[in-house]
């Protein structure tokens, strides 16, 4: 059951879909929400580039202005924070701290079961909002499963799709294992998929995996092998009809690195699926 979830605060329409999944979650399980608001000093001073001869007394005008401007927002997002989780009737903290987004994230992330967060990303507060970049720049390692959600939230209704590709791995089972401790208000329709060239023991991996969710109250499962790719798999097969998707993240230095995997770049491209990753 989920017990801490950490919401890195920002600004955009991913940004606030995050935060009512999560206030969503919260009301249901009885969480308590942390919103974490980083004031990205490091990046403003880089936003600044080289300076040219004479131009210093401009340049830290134009930095303290861009740090006040982004200190502003940070208090705004705090505040909005604070009314949407009373308005929800969730239990809640504010955290706000300065250095580079991704680390703070990082950090502060290992005391907390899950990190909820949009597909794509603007914690660059000093700045007009655009297009914000993808996970796959946010975060170099965490040991904490990663929920990132679409630019939208509803309440789930009716029958919830989900799709777990599963390879028996320590992150396929971590994801897998998170996935079990989510809010079920609604009734999922649950694809354990493995790919791999030995039939037997891949079928061994998905009993084993179905009879973790049951234990767990899962019903509604359905198991999968492929020797095929994974990725072309679930791009010709499974793609369009599935609202969620749970995976693992499988390298040392985790999401980053994992994020600029295939499947993982095929999911995310899409910007319209529920990702659940575990590392």
């Amino acid at each position: 059951m989920l017990r801490r979830i950490l919401v890195p605060l920002d600004p955009s329409s991913y940004g606030q879909a995050a935060l009512g999944w999560s206030c969503y979650a919260a009301r249901i399980t009885s969480a308590e929400l942390t919103g974490l608001a980083v004031l990205d000093l490091p990046g403003i001073e880089k936003s600044i580039g080289s300076v040219p001869l004479g131009g210093i007394h401009y340049a830290r005008h134009l930095v303290e202005k861009k740090e006040k401007k982004a200190l502003d927002y940070v208090e705004k997002l705090l505040r909005a924070f604070e009314d949407r989780c009373r308005r929800e009737g969730v239990r809640y903290r504010l955290a706000e701290c300065q250095g580079n987004p991704s680390k703070q994230i990082i950090r502060d992330s290992i005391y907390y079961d899950i990190v909820v967060l949009g597909l794509r990303t603007c914690f660059h507060y000093d700045c007009e909002f655009k297009q914000g970049d993808s996970i796959a720049d946010l975060l170099d390692h965490s040991v904490t499963p990663v929920f990132a959600v679409p630019d939208h939230f509803e309440s789930p209704k009716g029958k919830v799709s989900v799709l777990v590709a599963f390879d028996g791995s320590f992150p396929a089972a971590r994801a897998l294992h998170r996935f079990a401790q989510l809010v079920r208000t609604a009734e999922f329709m649950i694809t354990i998929i493995m790919s791999h060239q030995d039939m037997e023991y891949a079928n061994d991996c998905l009993s084993q995996a179905e009879g973790f969710l049951r234990a767990h109250g899962f019903g509604n499962i359905d198991k999968v092998w492929t020797p095929r790719n994974i990725v072309d798999e679930i791009r010709n097969n499974y793609l369009q009809q599935t609202n969620m998707f749970v995976i693992g993240a499988h390298s040392k230095r985790g999401l980053k690195d994992f994020m600029v995997g295939s499947l993982s770049k095929v999911l995310i491209r899409e910007e319209n699926k529920y990702l659940l990753i575990g590392q």
